[in-house]
């Protein structure tokens, strides 16, 4: 009890003083532990440009799988054709997911991805490409 009264004593007896300075030192320490507002990735991720391409390809193979599978076998084999898909275009199936944790974290960017993914679709729609290479 002697204490806290020599903590607010040291601060004034106002209590808000003390709130202050624990809310600023609380910020400061937030505010230093931040390296310029972006998260940094834990390891190696795919570029964005990437991400596109093969959310792109994704995107379509889902598609497909909707419209020709309608049983519940589709998730199983949408997950395959999904790892085979990554595997021809040389990505590890972790990293992937790794690389779409880390964009899935800032809102902004994978909303620039998705723009992107949607006007790559809408290129390939009206050129009828719509069917990814999967052997």
């Amino acid at each position: 009890m002697n204490r806290n009264i020599a903590l607010l004593n040291m601060f004034g007896t106002s209590t808000w003083k003390v709130w202050l300075f624990v809310f600023l030192w609380i910020s400061l320490i937030c505010i230093s532990c931040q390296q310029n507002g972006k998260a940094q990735p834990a390891g190696e991720i795919l570029s964005e440009e990437k991400m596109v391409q093969v959310m792109v390809k994704l995107h379509v193979l889902e598609a497909m799988m909707t419209l020709r599978i309608k049983n519940d076998t589709s998730v199983a084999t949408y997950q395959h054709l999904e790892k085979q898909l990554l595997k021809e275009e040389g990505i590890d199936y972790e990293l992937f997911k790794s690389s779409r944790t880390f964009y899935e974290q800032d809102p902004a960017v994978m909303d620039k991805l998705y723009e992107a993914v949607v006007d790559s679709l809408n290129v390939l729609e009206q050129k009828k490409q719509l069917r990814p290479h999967v052997n």
